[in-house]
């Protein structure tokens, strides 16, 4: 039996939003409907907005107490019975008589907010006195006519209007086509389109009798004496629409509105926070529906960097693609506050009026009470990210294959897919390589996740090439299946980015190591990538130089990874970062082509010096298989002294002061009071300095001894060193080290969040005030600890998971976010030494602007245009 939706006359039937608009299609003649329904130029932006929805899927739980179902809503804090709000839409009187009144009284009955639009046909007066007590939002156009604007916010005032909407994505309008096909010119239907108007009696006799098609009753006023025709209308708005809209001119909209301000029309990152300093309320995020920039990207893509952008400090309204209460539900699961919704309302009015609109609510909150409980989340309150799976993005360019969809204007990025089985390409794998493969349960335990314990996952196959020309074979067969690879080396990284997916290829260079040659008078030395550091820093130390980066993981890391990471470590004060101690590397690219940069040489200055956008690129844009690395002498006569201080500044006058006098600093280590109490908590023995300072430096500094006496006794003289020891001996001063080094114990002892930032050296002391006041304020009873290589601007600010009320992913996503974004008010970086990987891959914005942004996906396409190099890593 073929299935068939009710006919449009029993709209009441209609079990969907997509049947309502179905019906509306029937009942419309096609130039309301093309009006209504269209989107600009190809339309993508407009399918896409519902694709969007469709590529999250839901993670259901079960065995929940499903007794109360609430699906009500606080917006702009009061009450509604759900968390949507009617989205505004102009010239409504098109589809129905009084249209705008009867959306008005749909939403009073609903208990939600209506939103009326500037360029409705019905006044802001029309619709005060015919719901006097329903929930009233105003949009604003700010119009050219100044004085114009501002009667219209008066007007929305003495409407009682609890919010001012200002639309800025429209100041230009976007080329609707299939719209404009209808028209001879702007104003005048074509002759087939009059044909088809008159072949739907019914919507003209609701719609057209008996005044003709209605005017625009917000603006009656402002037009000339005589013109008040909708095509007078019409011709009025389209030359006043303020092209001039900027920041300060929504700033003196914000000074005239004593009310909440919601800005609509903003889909990046830079204006959601531009409107957060502004002191707007609430965001819109949403591309208008589809109908301005066509391949804009989809509101809801959009969402999540917003969210973690502004965090708690605005209410977010995703609009734009809602046809469903699972919509409604995946918004609020991805950060949203609520929703706009306008088409979905305009269908039901469309073929029903005030009862029809008032059909289409019914549905969308029937659907979202049923999608809450099969869910298992009976609250809105507890629907969060958890709630979903990554989602799948569909491209009808890639044949089918898995696309990442682009963000804030970003090219698209083809993610890891394959055409080819498992099985099938595995015999393949296994054929190329033999028992460089390991499979299944033979995969051993320690490739599956870094030092982190993040999302440990056993991937589809480990591969541990022996050579360079190996790695080159293995990246062009997963090129040429579209697989997706994971480079891993020591596996000690921080960041999850060597943490491999269940359908990847994690690639080890285990077996592509040793030391190939030093050369002494270049006081270089050429490496394999899967050389561990210690091994280097002996070899170095064998020649009679010294390779100076060193950290904790010497015994494990490899330098492949401490290259694709650009590490860090105690030394950075002196030496800098792994990138400043590489000359020369091999890269093989994700075709398998390889790359020669291995020229050595200290000056080198032939064009773009290419290796460095692999340092530090994590494996996303090549894997490094060999490297030339610059040696620095033996360290001299060293001296390791920790200090009591009595602020911040004095720990900075402390660097100046010995930088002063003479002194090669290896490192300049502060620690905060509550740092130092807990790690010397931990030992046992004598204190070296009494826990009462408000901070500790730690300094290793190589130098003549005399020279660091008299700057320690000049700084105690003028009270920016309180108390002092030096260590005499080698013991001594591991000792001294090992209070600073107590961060190895903190995964046991603090269940932690940590933070790996860097800020400009003078802002530290500021920041972590700052910092640790918003954490307490939001989080009672938090506790923070800090520390720092402070002489390279590095701080770890680690948050107590322990003292948290509740310790959940939620609540540490939040903390992360509201930390991020302290970060990017203090234009510091979100990653000092540990990269980005996978945990703080959605907090990139704060610390990179859009523009770099884009440029780095641009060189990611570039170079791995399907995506198969640690996909999801650094860039999302």
């Amino acid at each position: 039996m073929q299935r068939r939706y009710p006919p449009s006359h029993r709209w009441r039937q209609a079990q969907s939003i997509d049947e309502l608009a179905g019906m509306a299609s029937k009942r419309l003649p096609a130039f309301a409907w093309e009006y209504l329904n269209a989107g600009a130029e190809d339309e993508r932006t407009l399918n896409d907005n519902r694709s969007a929805f469709q590529r999250w899927q839901w993670r259901p739980r079960t065995l929940v107490d499903l007794s109360e179902i609430d699906s009500s809503a606080t917006l702009l804090g009061r009450q509604s019975a759900m968390p949507l709000a009617i989205a505004p839409t102009g010239y409504n009187g098109m589809l129905w008589r009084d249209a705008d009144i009867a959306l008005a009284r749909a939403a009073q009955q609903h208990d939600i907010p209506f939103t009326l639009s500037t360029v409705s046909c019905n006044s802001l007066e029309e619709i005060a006195a015919a719901v006097p007590t329903g929930r009233l939002w105003f949009q604003l156009y700010p119009l050219r006519d100044k004085q114009a604007t501002r009667d219209l916010i008066a007007r929305a005032r003495a409407a009682n209007a609890e919010a001012l909407v200002v639309t800025t994505d429209a100041v230009v309008l976007g080329r609707r086509e299939w719209d404009s096909r209808s028209y001879l010119n702007p104003r005048r239907l074509n002759l087939r389109h009059t044909l088809d108007a008159l072949c739907h009696p019914h919507w003209a006799a609701q719609a057209l009798w008996p005044n003709g098609l209605p005017t625009l009753g917000n603006l009656l006023k402002y037009l000339p004496t005589g013109e008040h025709s909708a095509a007078s209308a019409a011709t009025y708005i389209s030359q006043q629409m303020a092209t001039d809209l900027t920041w300060e001119a929504l700033d003196e909209i914000r000074q005239q509105w004593s009310g909440k301000l919601i800005v609509k029309g903003i889909l990046n990152t830079e204006d959601a926070l531009h409107c957060q300093r502004l002191g707007a309320d609430a965001i819109v995020v949403t591309n208008h529906g589809g109908r301005q920039l066509d391949d804009s990207p989809a509101s809801l893509d959009c969402l999540p960097a917003i969210v973690d952008a502004v965090g708690q400090q605005l209410e977010i309204l995703l609009d734009s693609g809602i046809r469903r209460g699972s919509d409604i539900a995946k918004a609020l699961a991805l950060g949203a506050n609520g929703v706009l919704s306008g088409r979905a309302t305009l269908y039901g009015l469309a073929v029903g009026g005030e009862a029809g609109a008032s059909h289409a609510l019914t549905l969308l909150q029937q659907q979202l009470h049923n999608t809450l409980a099969l869910l298992g989340r009976p609250r809105l309150s507890q629907l969060d990210r958890d709630c979903l799976a990554p989602p799948l993005h569909l491209s009808s360019h890639t044949s089918g294959y898995l696309t990442a969809s682009a963000v804030d204007g970003r090219p698209a990025i083809v993610q890891s897919t394959s055409p080819t089985n498992d099985d099938t390409f595995l015999n393949l794998l296994c054929d190329g390589f033999g028992d460089s493969v390991l499979l299944g349960e033979a995969i051993p335990a320690s490739c599956f996740s870094d030092w982190t314990g993040h999302a440990a996952c056993r991937p589809l196959a480990l591969v541990s090439p022996a050579t360079t020309e190996e790695v080159a074979k293995l990246l062009r067969l997963c090129n040429d299946h579209h697989r997706p690879v994971v480079p891993q080396g020591g596996m000690t990284g921080l960041a999850g980015a060597a943490v491999p997916s269940a359908d990847s290829i994690a690639v080890s260079l285990c077996r592509l190591t040793g030391v190939e040659s030093v050369d002494r008078d270049a006081a270089t030395m050429t490496v394999r990538a899967g050389t561990t550091l210690q091994t280097i820093q002996e070899a170095a130390t064998q020649a009679g130089f010294r390779y100076p980066v060193d950290f904790g993981a010497r015994g494990t890391c490899q330098i492949g990874g401490n290259i694709a990471t650009n590490a860090g470590g105690h030394g950075v004060i002196r030496h800098g970062m792994t990138r400043d101690q590489v000359l020369g590397l091999e890269v093989v690219l994700a075709d398998g082509r390889t790359i020669d940069l291995m020229n050595g040489m200290l000056k080198n200055n032939t064009g773009y010096d290419l290796k460095h956008c692999f340092i530090g690129s994590e494996g996303t844009l090549g894997i490094v298989t060999r490297a030339v690395l610059r040696l620095a002498p033996p360290q001299g006569e060293s001296h390791t002294l920790l200090c009591g201080l009595p602020s911040y500044p004095a720990a900075v006058a402390l660097l100046h002061r010995l930088r002063s006098a003479g002194l090669a600093l290896e490192a300049f280590e502060v620690m905060w009071q509550d740092f130092y109490t807990m790690s010397c908590g931990w030992r046992d023995g004598q204190l070296p300095l009494p826990t009462s300072y408000p901070l500790y430096l730690l300094c290793e500094a190589e130098g003549d001894a005399s020279h660091l006496e008299a700057a320690l006794e000049a700084a105690l003289e003028t009270g920016e060193v309180e108390d002092a020891v030096l260590a005499s001996s080698t013991t001594q001063a591991r000792g001294l080290w090992a209070i600073r080094e107590a961060t190895g114990e903190f995964p046991v002892k603090l269940a932690p969040i940590n933070f790996d930032i860097s800020l400009p050296i003078p802002a530290i002391g500021d920041f972590v005030e700052t910092a640790g006041k918003m954490l307490q304020q939001r989080w009672p009873g938090v506790r923070i600890v800090n520390f720092g290589h402070i002489g390279d601007s590095n701080l770890h600010l680690t948050v107590d998971g322990r003292s948290l009320t509740e310790d959940t992913p939620a609540t540490r996503h939040a903390i992360e976010s509201a930390v991020y974004q302290w970060v990017g008010k203090y234009r510091g970086s979100i990653s000092a030494e540990h990269g980005i990987g996978l945990l703080k891959r959605d907090f990139l914005h704060h610390s990179v602007r859009p523009e770099a942004l884009n440029v780095m996906h641009t060189l990611k396409q570039a170079l791995d245009p399907h995506g198969i190099l640690n996909p999801g890593k650094v860039l999302n």
